[in-house]
């Protein structure tokens, strides 16, 4: 008898629905890709607990200055503004930008190799969890949009 392969377990958060939402009476859960996509129907996000509400608003606006060049340290205080104003202008996020960044990144929270939001080192850095509110001063790097 040959073994089987483990199962391979997968979760696109740009993907799979698992954001909840509101628009008119109706209540719905989009993925990242959708969030962005749709962001112009969407009423508001439905998430009932203000921690949770708050992490998605930070990744969100990470991922809008992202989406619409608003990340570019290159410009100057009017030339941000002066973009962020043309975008707002626009209604909505163009949908070939919206797929062009959710395309490049990877998504996937059982990743491996670089997990969405967890750091795969820690397994081998750290003797014990500390459970998921530990905070540690250290920890963030990279260009953080905050």
């Amino acid at each position: 008898m040959s073994a089987l392969p483990p199962p391979t377990t997968s979760f696109s958060v740009a993907d799979h629905p698992w954001i909840d939402v509101r628009t008119g009476g109706q209540y719905d859960q989009v993925g990242l890709r959708s969030l962005f996509l749709d962001a112009h129907r969407i009423d508001d996000l439905a998430l009932p607990q203000p921690p949770a509400a708050s992490a998605l608003l930070r990744i969100a606006a990470v991922i809008t200055a992202r989406i619409t060049g608003l990340d570019d340290p290159e410009l100057t205080a009017s030339q941000w503004n002066a973009l962020r104003r043309s975008r707002l202008a626009e209604g909505c996020f163009d949908p070939d930008a919206v797929h062009t960044y959710f395309d490049q990144h990877g998504w996937d929270v059982f990743d491996p190799v670089r997990p969405w939001l967890q750091t795969p080192s820690l397994r081998t850095e750290c003797d014990h969890s500390t459970g998921i509110n530990a905070f540690v001063p250290g920890r963030p790097a990279g260009r953080n949009f905050a």
